[in-house]
């Protein structure tokens, strides 16, 4: 069956790449499939091991390819100068840079190779979803898909609930990873869904997510969760104030009064399990972690932190205790982890990485208030602060599932940045302006909102699909200029009138 797999997967690359070339009808479910598959990764099973280490203790245990990659392919293969001025490029190459350089200090090599072919493969993804940003209902079919995962993980939460399960973790291995992953859908649709009214399964994803997040009865998702939606309120009214958005505000209250009987009754309920010992766990990682990267400011190689913490000792003279559950886990930090295993150079070009991500981010949504997909990107960069701060509590961001859809999340947030500073508007906003009639005179939109707009090119099937038709400014379209006697190639000119010969 895994050569199967292998086979089934390498075959889907020619297929999306034809079908995507052939059917441009298609191309919108292709990304509703961006925004979906990384939800529903685990519960689908699309992938394949090329090879694959399964007694392996790190964070990744094979090199695995999986439709969502050759997906990403597919598109990326389907549009030119993918990389042209694209935001984060730089620092995100830094950061794979840092991660190989320290596989070349790893107790064991091979798997230390694993991290750095994942991380490619998440470059791919941010590359396609950056590549379809201008592409006509991308980003609302990407936000669809993020939706229709979201609920479909907070079915499975009450589903779980219902079953005696009291940690509820959705189609994931560990609640954590439901609650990270619901960061990236709850924040930047609720941040849409305050701008104007939005389908229906915008708000049925927020609820469902919201109560996933609850019945998992994880004390950091929960409390990092509800600071994002407050500094999303903060921000979002500083960019635009409304009526509709103080409505939202008073019916996120109401939802928070309706599940916070579920969540205080399942953190009562943990905190009846926890031991009341001397024993502190995450301070011992910590200490583990710390020592770690001291001694080795190379690090000890990626995906190997369980191996060197206790070959090399150091679980040992940090007091971790023997017990398989702690041996063969990660320190509870994401800084830490990624200082320990890949040293200064890899921590702190994460780091930087993810402080751009969010000055870029915020700048762009505070900039252009009047583009709706400033709400969006205001969306994910607050998501991106959650989760810089979370970071500090919790190691799961190495994980690939948690890392495809930030991939997702940062995609958006720079290809509506090129967009801009392309001098283009973006499908939104041109949407937005077609359904009020608005034009405004000199300002060039995006080449991609369908046909009905004046002045708008779309991917009409003339040309390689995918690719923007030339673009004229709004005023160009609306007064063509005269041509001159001399004749201009393609325009036919009227006869200059008779002149009398007396």
């Amino acid at each position: 069956m895994r050569y199967i797999g292998i086979v089934l997967v390498i075959a889907s690359l020619p297929g999306f790449y034809l079908i995507l070339t052939s059917q441009p009808q298609f191309r919108r479910w292709a990304y509703f499939a961006l925004g979906f598959l990384p939800l529903l990764l685990s519960a689908l099973n699309v992938d394949a091991a090329f090879y694959n280490l399964p007694r392996w203790l790190g964070y990744t245990d094979s090199i695995s390819f999986s439709l969502l990659d050759t997906l990403a392919l597919a598109l990326i293969a389907t549009h030119r100068n993918v990389l042209k001025n694209l935001p984060f490029v730089g620092p995100f190459l830094v950061y794979i840079l840092a991660v190989a350089t320290s596989t070349f200090f790893a107790e064991q090599f091979i798997p230390a190779t694993f991290y750095v072919v994942q991380l490619m493969r998440v470059f791919i993804i941010f590359l396609a979803v950056a590549a379809v940003v201008k592409e006509p209902e991308a980003v609302k079919m990407i936000c669809l898909g993020l939706a229709c995962g979201a609920v479909y993980q907070g079915a499975m939460g009450i589903y779980q609930r219902l079953t005696g399960v009291f940690q509820v973790t959705g189609s994931f291995a560990h609640q954590n990873t439901l609650g990270f992953m619901l960061h990236f859908v709850t924040i930047p649709l609720l941040s849409l869904v305050m701008l104007k009214k939005q389908p229906a399964i915008y708000l049925w994803a927020i609820a469902a997510g919201t109560i996933a997040v609850s019945l998992s009865a994880s004390r950091g998702s929960i409390a990092f969760v509800a600071m994002g939606v407050v500094l999303l309120f903060a921000l979002s009214l500083i960019r635009q104030s409304t009526s509709r958005k103080y409505g939202i505000i008073g019916g996120v209250a109401v939802l928070a009064v309706v599940v916070s009987p579920i969540v205080v009754a399942g953190l009562d309920k943990r905190y009846e399990t926890l031991d009341e010992g001397s024993y502190d766990e995450r301070a011992a990682f910590e200490s583990a972690a710390t020592m770690m990267l001291q001694e080795n400011p190379m690090g000890v190689g990626a995906n190997q932190y369980p191996l060197a913490a206790n070959l090399l000792g150091y679980s040992d003279r940090a007091g971790v205790i023997w017990a398989y559950g702690s041996r063969s886990a990660n320190v509870h930090h994401m800084y830490l982890l990624m200082g320990a295993e890949t040293g200064w150079g890899g921590m702190l070009s994460f780091s930087f990485l993810l402080f751009w991500i969010i000055v870029r981010g915020l700048a762009f949504a505070l900039r252009n208030r009047r583009d709706p997909i400033g709400d969006l990107v205001l969306g994910f960069t607050v998501t991106m602060i959650v989760i810089a701060i979370h970071g500090f509590y919790e190691w799961i961001f190495v994980t690939y599932e948690v890392q495809t859809i930030f991939a997702v999340a940062l995609g958006i947030i720079a290809g509506s940045i090129r967009l801009a500073n392309s001098g283009k508007i973006s499908t939104m906003l041109a949407e937005q302006r077609a359904a009020a009639g608005e034009v405004e005179e000199g300002e060039e939109a995006n080449g991609s909102t369908g046909a009905g707009a004046p002045g708008l090119a779309g991917t009409s099937g003339l040309g390689r699909p995918g690719k923007a038709q030339p673009v004229l400014p709004l005023a160009a379209a609306r007064k063509p200029e005269k041509a001159k006697d001399r004749g201009i190639k393609g325009v036919m000119l009227s006869p200059p009138p008779s002149r009398s010969t007396k």
